[in-house]
């Protein structure tokens, strides 16, 4: 892995329903996105040692990433970006997701406080104007 020009970093914490010995401690992961030494973007888990326990490829550099449970990531593409991924570690299956037309995605999201939509920070730049974009949290297609 070479030095990536900028850093996501995220730390993950145990989820609940993990069996008694790992319910009682933390543990603690971290993610980071760069290009290998191929120049192929990726993003990878790494342990608390710097470990890497899991690196996947990825057809776009993410600048943010927000954890939707213990092996599940929603990474945001860097702005301009036009693509943000769904990412499985325990898999290594990835889905994409498209900008909505007309719009880019301005590298960050979060979801709401019942889980059921995630909400992206977007341009609209046939406007000129920043948005927050509103998707169901399942499906990731647009609702609003």
């Amino acid at each position: 892995m070479s030095a990536a020009s900028g850093l996501v970093l995220g730390k993950t914490l145990a989820f609940g329903g993990l069996g008694e010995a790992e319910s009682t401690r933390t543990l603690e992961r971290y993610l980071f996105s760069a290009n290998d030494q191929a120049g192929s973007h990726c993003i990878s888990r790494v342990d608390r040692h710097l470990k890497t326990q899991v690196s996947l490829t990825l057809p776009f550099r993410m600048h943010d990433v927000l954890c939707l449970d213990r092996d599940t990531v929603i990474g945001f593409g860097r702005r301009p970006g036009f693509l943000c991924a769904k990412v499985d570690f325990k898999t290594g299956d990835s889905q994409s997701i498209d900008a909505t037309v007309g719009r880019h995605f301005y590298g960050h999201g979060c979801l709401s406080a019942d889980k059921s939509l995630l909400f992206t920070t977007e341009n609209d730049f046939n406007n000129a104007h920043g948005i927050i974009g509103v998707r169901d949290a399942t499906t990731l297609k647009p609702v609003g």
